[in-house]
């Protein structure tokens, strides 16, 4: 539930119901993936309103030997743990995501972009080309992506690779 401030009184406060009927997100954790460096940040909701609490970053590792983004947003998470104290990781390298984190574990919220140059490799598929397929593929391409042609269920399907 949201609090708007309209008086200095607290029971005049109007109470505004939260979208979704979800919990106010007490801590965020954001990656970045770039074309060379991961970077995460945390932010965390105190008495005083919104504060960057952390930033941490690693190398990114799209490419060999990992080949593997997950790798490089994982480093970059563990140095937000080791500059906060706080465990973000389970012993898989999953991200603890919680209603109601504590002071010493988990997040609330994960939210991760791309500003890699050249944008992610995408693949659009859809069920007519001339409709859903090239509609797929301008989203993706709004969103910074490359993408390869529109494949349709009525594509012919590539050769595989030799």
């Amino acid at each position: 539930m949201f609090i708007i401030r309209i008086a200095r009184n607290r029971s005049d406060d109007l109470r505004v119901k939260h979208p979704y009927n979800t919990p106010m997100p007490l801590r965020f954790i954001a990656t970045d993936c770039g074309s060379t460096t991961t970077k995460a940040i945390m932010v965390e909701k105190r008495e005083e309103g919104w504060r960057l609490v952390a930033r941490g970053e690693a190398p990114t590792t799209v490419e060999k030997p990992f080949e593997d983004v997950t790798v490089g947003v994982r480093n970059a998470i563990r140095e937000l743990e080791e500059i906060t104290g706080i465990k973000l990781l389970d012993e898989n390298g999953n991200i603890i995501k919680m209603d109601n984190p504590t002071e010493d574990k988990g997040t609330s919220v994960y939210v991760s972009t791309s500003s890699a140059g050249g944008g992610l490799q995408m693949l659009v598929v859809g069920v007519v080309k001339s409709m859903t397929a090239e509609s797929a593929a301008r989203a993706g391409l709004g969103a910074g992506g490359r993408s390869a042609p529109p494949m349709t269920c009525w594509s012919p399907w590539p050769s595989p690779p030799r």
